[in-house]
């Protein structure tokens, strides 16, 4: 879609930003590879948080446009609320992210800033800043909306909340989570056997019509979890499988209906859920949403899971990930990558 529509101004590229992500970022480094006058790959990422280093989110932004063999330059946009002082907001995170495409053989041939009060070129000290309504009056945003493209003002995580009587259903799950620590590798041993059967019947119901207690008692146990999460992308028993899918490392795109299945799955399972084990089900909710590319709103998930289980490993771990600017192998590549149906 994006090569057919000619794009000639910044406010038409903010807008081509806008609907390929879906939502207005906010904090956020918008990176596009570019092959000639083509836009190829989008990457967003978080703006760094304190003790990240800007030479870090610069080289993870350069290797993943260095992954289009085609792109032969780039451009960046900086979404942020901040105003800098005597000086363009991040400006050293932008200094190094342009020295690293420069050294990629990528170099950025522009960029843009763009902020509550309007938008405006990075590079050019003289500019001025512009009005938003620029970019909503955009030829480029015409054209998209008449195609039936739209954004959100905002990327906001719509977190289910409980609906049924807290003490029974903890009861309930608490009764059936199992005792002793399963081996994610032993898929003939009872507890696991079961669980995976029980995962497959829920995704392909998106867990509607069933009492899914068991299965939440399942999440509760981490190899299980670990190995159900793995089993969303791939059912392989192989250990190297197993790793690559957690990581999102894959040569091949997943099923996506069935990633889309098993999110709506979980949806369903945290409306059944109370408060004391909800935690398995938000982090795995997003690490969902982080292997579709969407870093902003699977952070809010963790966030959420880390408020119902103050460190709880996965959400923490995968935080991390986030914080620094790690984007999921499938998210990364045009093949393989999650595209909204």
């Amino acid at each position: 879609m994006n090569d057919k529509i000619k794009i000639s101004s910044g406010a038409g590229i903010i807008a081509m930003v806008l609907h390929t992500l879906g939502y207005m970022p906010a904090e956020s480094l918008v990176i596009l590879g570019m092959a000639g006058n083509r836009m190829r790959a989008t990457l967003r990422i978080d703006l760094p948080r304190p003790g990240v280093g800007n030479e870090t989110i610069a080289t993870v932004a350069t290797t993943h446009m260095l992954n289009d063999v085609e792109a032969d330059g780039s451009l960046f946009i900086v979404f942020t609320a901040e105003t800098g002082t005597g000086a363009q907001p991040r400006e050293a995170l932008v200094e190094a992210l342009m020295r690293e495409l420069d050294k990629g053989g990528v170099p950025a041939r522009d960029g843009w800033l763009v902020g509550p009060e309007g938008w405006m070129s990075y590079l050019d000290l003289d500019a001025q800043m512009r009005p938003l309504a620029e970019v909503t009056d955009s030829v480029a945003n015409a054209e998209l909306t008449f195609r039936g493209s739209s954004y959100a003002p905002t990327a906001t995580a719509t977190i289910p909340e409980f609906t049924g009587d807290a003490p029974a259903a903890a009861a309930r799950i608490a009764a059936l989570v199992p005792e002793e620590m399963t081996d994610a590798f032993d898929t003939e041993a009872g507890p696991m056997a079961t669980a995976r059967a029980t995962w497959q019947t829920a995704i392909n119901t998106c867990g509607r019509g069933t009492d899914n207690t068991a299965l939440i008692a399942a999440f509760q146990d981490v190899m299980i979890r670990d190995r159900l999460m793995a089993d969303i992308l791939d059912a392989s028993t192989s250990a190297e499988d197993y790793a690559n899918a957690l990581m999102g490392d894959l040569t091949e795109a997943p099923n996506w209906r069935r990633v889309d299945a098993a999110e709506a799955t979980l949806s369903q399972l945290l409306t059944e859920t109370p408060e004391a084990y909800r935690a398995p089900l938000l982090a795995v909710t997003g690490w969902i949403h982080w292997l579709k590319g969407r870093g902003t709103i699977a952070s809010q998930y963790y966030t959420a899971a880390l408020q119902e289980d103050r460190g709880y490993r996965l959400a923490e771990l995968l935080d991390r990930l986030a914080a620094a600017g790690y984007v999921a192998p499938v998210a990364k590549g045009e093949a393989t990558s999650y595209k909204p149906e």
